[in-house]
């Protein structure tokens, strides 16, 4: 179970989303959502762990939530 996603974490996982095939960098999704690195870094930690995603890739289980 995945659990319920937090505004940031469902907005970085939009963002992985909304590019297909590409694996942004951490400074890129900072950038994108306004979140600092710092955060990404955290909100991506947390997000792999949880098994959403994968090599800055979403997996199956993050297009579900």
């Amino acid at each position: 179970m995945t659990g319920i996603l937090t505004a940031k974490e469902f907005k970085l996982l939009e963002q992985v989303e909304a590019h297909p095939g590409e694996r942004a960098t951490q400074r890129d999704l900072a950038s994108t959502t306004g979140f600092s690195v710092g955060s990404v870094n955290k909100l991506v930690s947390s997000l792999s762990e949880r098994g959403l995603l994968d090599k800055m890739a979403l997996t199956e289980e993050g297009r579900e939530a």
